[in-house]
């Protein structure tokens, strides 16, 4: 998927404009949130424009920040500019295109690597078929 197509899905979703600020911040929230590794394996996957946002600029840190679901939530809502109680769906709706934009096995590392109480944050990666 190009860039131009991961914000226009956030877009048609109703992210409100910038769509790019949003997605830079829910992107750069969960890359310091995930393992360096898994954040590596999400951006390598990521077009080339969202990549950086999401690698963690020490790859030898593995552990991830572990923010709670409202330190995360707050952290999204300032890096966008939105209120508090619209980051969650923010979130949502950002991560959706994404999984639309990688590999069901980067989604699967993803939801594997964030704490519990961000895992409904995280589309459903389809199982077998």
């Amino acid at each position: 998927m190009r860039y131009t197509e991961l914000l226009d899905e956030v877009r048609q979703a109703g992210v409100p404009e910038p769509v790019e600020v949003a997605v830079s911040a829910v992107l750069t929230t969960l890359g310091e949130e995930l393992p360096a590794g898994t954040a590596g394996y999400l951006a390598t996957n990521l077009p080339a424009e969202v990549a950086p946002r999401v690698r963690r600029k020490r790859p030898s840190d593995d552990e991830g920040a572990h923010l709670d679901r409202g330190h995360f939530l707050t952290r999204v809502a300032q890096r966008s500019g939105c209120e508090p109680d619209e980051a969650d769906r923010q979130v949502r709706t950002v991560l959706a295109a994404v999984s639309h934009a990688v590999p069901d096995a980067v989604m699967v590392d993803v939801a594997v690597a964030v704490p519990a109480d961000l895992l409904d944050l995280i589309p459903p990666v389809p199982g077998p078929r």
